[in-house]
């Protein structure tokens, strides 16, 4: 008879470690589907990137000698190009190839862009990855064609290079805020850590790129564009997710509004300078609080803020928590509500469920990743 209590027992863990295998390839293989949806949009009926058409529109107009901007008086919002020329520049060869094409190569480009971010963040951890992908704000920048993935390289760019080369932290961050302007808080990040001299170059390529690019157009909409600006704002803030929309939306003024925007704008920057010279924390933890406090201010700051302006958070998140941890998942509580029907906004104007869930989400992510912890 043979004793069965002597076989060899089967390793622990073994199911479990396959379950995760499995459910980490279903995720993976969602995301190529989502991913390549968006990509082939050219190709089938789906929606193809409404800001990249925009921005292509823009790119056409330049190649043809054209001014790329709106008259502010009628300025009818995202419908038309609001961003410093360098980007229409950027994009001339993509406007000379089918939209098809441009589509398939730009989605190929955000995807890209995000996952060599989070890699020169220091992510290994490919639950990170499927997680970040999955991030509603991440799906956003990518599907509509923003340049919000372009804006996350160039912060992991800045943070890699902002000790081993300055010059490239500089042009980073220069080129962060000459292709958007609300990425301006990344120059106080560098002042805050005591690089006022990156900090300064990073204000002279940026200058330096915009003007050149204006330059290239004849300088046509230059001396119009702070009134375009502020029309955007005009048409666009209160039905966006902005701190203002937010405090509009619970029944203050406009003027009460923007005054609590910049006050919390300034004290997040406030902290950033706090952080970033407080000789009880590491060099890295200082450094990680003053840029996270940053990217928090220019939110805070910004008139305007849509989801895919969230794509941001993965970078001070991915330093914080290089692994999968909880507050990697509270990324996907905007998906919950789909369970039964419902969804954030896009546009929210001014829905308050809307503003709770992902303004919420922003909040908690943030207030954890500014909270100093005891070394």
């Amino acid at each position: 008879m043979v004793d069965r209590s002597a076989a060899p027992a089967r390793p622990a863990g073994l199911d479990g470690s396959r379950l995760r295998l499995a459910v980490l390839a279903g995720g993976a293989l969602v995301l190529l589907v989502l991913y390549a949806r968006r990509g082939l949009a050219g190709w089938t009926d789906g929606p193809l990137p409404y800001d990249l058409l925009v921005f292509l529109d823009a790119a056409e107009a330049v190649l043809h000698g054209h001014d790329p901007f709106p008259d502010a008086a009628t300025l009818t919002g995202d419908q038309n190009y609001v961003y410093p020329p360098l980007l229409a520049l950027a994009l001339v060869p993509l406007s000379a190839v089918p939209t098809s094409v441009a589509v398939l190569l730009w989605v190929v480009v955000g995807v890209a862009a995000v996952a060599g971010s989070l890699w020169l963040l220091g992510v290994r951890d490919p639950w990170v990855y499927l997680v970040a992908f999955l991030f509603p704000a991440t799906r956003d920048a990518i599907g509509a064609g923003t340049v919000g993935p372009l804006l996350l390289l160039a912060i992991a760019l800045a943070w890699r290079t902002r000790d081993t080369r300055p010059a490239g932290a500089a042009l980073s961050v220069g080129l962060a805020v000459a292709l958007k302007l609300f990425t301006w808080p990344l120059l106080v990040w560098l002042a805050a850590t005591r690089r006022v001299r990156t900090m300064l170059l990073a204000i002279a390529l940026g200058l330096g790129l915009a003007l050149a690019s204006w330059a290239v157009i004849g300088f046509d909409g230059l001396g119009a564009y702070p009134r375009v600006l502020r029309r955007l704002s005009e048409l666009e803030a209160e039905r966006s997710y902005s701190l203002v929309a937010a405090v509009q939306a619970v029944g203050a003024g406009e003027a009460v509004a923007v005054a609590i925007s910049v006050v919390a704008g300034l004290a997040l920057l406030a902290y950033a300078f706090v952080a970033g010279r407080d000789a009880r924390l590491a060099g890295e933890d200082r450094d990680r609080l003053a840029l996270t406090a940053s990217i928090a201010a220019a939110l805070a700051l910004s008139p305007i803020v849509w989801i895919h302006y969230l794509v941001l958070l993965l970078a001070p998140l991915a330093l914080a928590r290089p692994r999968l941890s909880p507050l990697w998942l509270v990324l996907l509580v905007p998906l919950v509500p789909r369970l039964w029907g419902w969804e954030p906004a896009g546009w929210p104007e001014g829905d308050l469920a809307s503003l709770a869930v992902i303004l919420g989400v922003a909040a908690l992510v943030l207030a954890a990743l500014l909270r100093v912890r005891s070394t």
